[in-house]
């Protein structure tokens, strides 16, 4: 058996690509022979570094869909694979693939449809990566996609020794999907609780990403804040490990109606921090609203207010905190790699 595997963003290594990996995992262990289209050579162990998921057994093979010279050719050598796994930047595959599955991580709007989107779409699988995506490609595409929720190495994500620790984990990604460093910068600032810290750790990918890493340890100077960039995967680990509190603020100050691609699309991140025992406080709305229940295994905060208000809570109150922890853990399994090769499992 032959999968074909396709992604647009791997190089940035985020959550999606962790995603699209760990789907290359699931068909090498279904005993899969799997290619992945890539315009240029990747080191599998440099994904085994980001991830911790070892893909030695693919095969990196010229990208079919990024090229525009000999369509039909490139259409012709779909015919061979048995799968054929597409994340979709918007665009849509011409694929002869025995099943083709189709996976959208961000809510499009802009989408412009036709008859070639419908025959694009008639034998396709597709899937979600959140009920809040779903609804969106739902209604842009005219379709009933499927949600498979995003793996997460729960197994590896563990609470160690608590320190007071506020993390926020996300790209410092200004221009297509701000996480809103900055706001949890000055919400630290008001916050005036001494022997606290705030970490913020992410990945650099560009000028303008590097611009806001600048900006941000400029607004943070004289303040307890430490900003990592391009941590190892031990580091993030062990900062999870030792954070009480999780903070994330992507989606707050937008037009979420007119931009639902500024919001968090799913919330790898929230449910890392949850299996580590770190309580989530996130900005209400995305898919965040599908992990975290409001005072039940986390909270869910619509402004700056209450966002310190939460986090004061906490801070104040060991017991509640423990109490949402333990709830947090139990959440966070729902969403384990066990589950995410099951789902996948019964569509293939």
């Amino acid at each position: 058996m032959k999968a074909g595997l396709f992604s647009p963003y791997l190089e940035t290594m985020g959550g999606g690509e962790r995603y699209f990996v760990t789907t290359a995992e699931f068909f090498l262990k279904q005993g899969y022979q799997v290619d992945l289209f890539w315009k240029k050579e990747t080191d599998t162990a440099k994904i085994y570094d980001r991830f911790g998921i070892d893909i030695k057994g693919v095969n990196f093979v010229p990208d079919l869909f990024s090229n525009n010279e000999n369509r039909l050719g490139r259409y012709l050598a779909t015919t061979k694979y048995d799968v054929l796994f597409f994340l979709s930047d918007g665009s849509l595959p011409i694929s002869f693939a025995k099943k083709t599955i189709i996976h959208f991580q961000v809510p499009f709007t802009q989408v412009k449809r036709n008859l070639l989107t419908h025959l694009k779409l008639r034998n396709a699988v597709v899937i979600c990566n959140s009920m809040f995506t779903k609804r969106h490609i739902d209604v842009s595409y005219g379709i009933n996609s499927e949600v498979i929720y995003p793996p997460v190495d729960v197994e590896n994500f563990l609470p160690g020794n608590k320190e007071n620790i506020i993390l926020g984990v996300g790209r410092f990604f200004a221009p297509l999907h701000p996480k809103k460093q900055e706001v949890m910068v000055e919400v630290f600032k008001k916050l005036k609780k001494v022997g606290w810290k705030l970490v913020l750790i992410g990945g650099v990918t560009g000028v303008e990403s590097q611009k806001l890493v600048e900006n941000l340890k400029s607004l943070a100077k004289g303040m307890d804040v430490e900003i990592i960039t391009d941590s190892s995967l031990p580091l993030l680990r062990d900062y999870y490990g030792k954070a009480k509190i999780f903070w994330h603020a992507a989606g707050f100050g937008e037009d979420l109606n007119s931009h639902p691609e500024r919001a968090e699309h799913f919330g790898m991140t929230t449910v890392e921090a949850m299996s580590a025992g770190c309580v989530p406080i996130v900005y209400s709305g995305g898919g965040q609203r599908e992990i975290v229940e409001n005072g039940s295994n986390g909270y869910l905060w619509t402004d700056v207010d209450e966002l310190i208000n939460y986090t004061t809570r906490l801070i104040d109150d060991d017991k509640l905190r423990e109490s949402l922890v333990r709830m947090a853990t139990l959440r966070a399994k729902l969403y384990s790699k066990e589950n995410f090769f099951k789902a996948m499992d019964k569509i293939v």
